[in-house]
């Protein structure tokens, strides 16, 4: 399952990653910060020509002061957008965040664990790929989630069963996402990561939010029409009033109407992110009751960890 690291990026991802990481670590730096970072980790890296060789690009992270996990992340959430069309910003995307009122850029939910990441593992990536969520996993970024791995796990298109994750992933548009697992302590808890982007949820929401609000405004525009025959079959008004009594009717009831539809658009994208947040929590729940049954039964033992490379 683990997935392929490309070994050279072009100028524009290795900055993409530094930026993503570094906001990462930050968790609430504003993206002035991002940028600022990236551009002293910038001058550490060396272009052959060709792109930024993936080694560079990690060494000048980690000597900008960027952690590794941070730069493994940011770059499985590369990866996943790539999936979804693309990692690159575009003009869709700043007028989806207009249509929607500028929603989050990404989900994020954590979990913590009275167990280590050797024990949480297993039981979760059973659950999750198991019915009811049936969810794939893609790709394996940074190694054994055991030991720092990013995880990317994908959902069916699937509107069987409401109690489903893989059904709200279908009904928000939010089907990939990344997972992972931090040690605490000495080792002995773990707290779990999910983090789903949402640029192609945004995307395919404000496609369809604004063909339904293109046709809201022409209904708006049409009951705007009715209203004025009616005045106008009342007669008693000079043409230029008539005139600018129609045109204002008409384009109101299409911005009525066009207003309408968007503010219903936005929230039922809302509703939709809450279903996949409330899966997501339900699935983790199942998780730990998994776990707790587990150690009253004594009948798991602590996995093995990977084995130590010499010298790594």
């Amino acid at each position: 399952m683990a997935g392929r690291e490309p070994s050279v990026l072009s100028e524009e991802q290795a900055r993409r990653l530094w930026e993503r990481a570094a906001e990462l670590q930050a968790r609430a730096a504003t993206r002035e910060d991002g940028e600022e970072r990236a551009g002293e980790v910038e001058a550490e890296a060396r272009d052959d020509g060709s792109g930024y060789s993936l080694v560079h690009v990690r060494q000048a992270g980690l000597e900008a002061g960027i952690e590794a996990e941070f730069l493994d992340l940011a770059l499985a959430e590369e990866t996943l957008l790539a999936l979804e069309g693309g990692a690159e910003e575009r003009g869709v995307d700043r007028a989806a965040r207009r249509f929607l009122g500028h929603p989050e850029e990404a989900l994020e939910i954590r979990r913590r664990f009275s167990f280590p990441p050797a024990r949480v593992w297993p039981v979760l990536e059973r659950i999750l790929t198991s019915a009811p969520h049936d969810l794939e996993l893609l790709e394996l970024r940074g190694g054994d989630p055991r030991s720092g791995g990013v995880a990317i796990f994908e959902a069916p298109t699937s509107y069987e069963d409401p109690s489903s994750l893989k059904y709200a992933a279908a009904f928000s548009d939010v089907r990939r996402f990344l997972l992972r697992l931090v040690p605490e302590g000495e080792g002995s808890d773990c707290e779990v990561l999910i983090r789903a982007p949402l640029r192609r949820s945004r995307r395919m929401n404000y496609l369809i939010g604004g063909a339904l609000s293109s046709v809201g405004g022409v209904f708006g525009g049409l009951a705007g029409i009715g209203v004025a025959v009616l005045v106008v079959g009342s007669g008693g008004m000079a043409p230029a009033a008539l005139a600018a009594l129609v045109g204002g009717l008409t384009g109101g009831g299409a911005l009525a109407g066009g207003g309408l539809t968007r503010r219903a658009c936005q929230a039922l994208y809302r509703w939709g992110i809450r279903i996949w947040e409330r899966a997501v929590q339900k699935a983790l729940s199942r998780v730990e009751r998994e776990l707790q049954r587990e150690r009253e039964e004594g009948r798991a033992l602590p996995a093995r960890e990977p084995p130590e490379v010499e010298g790594g």
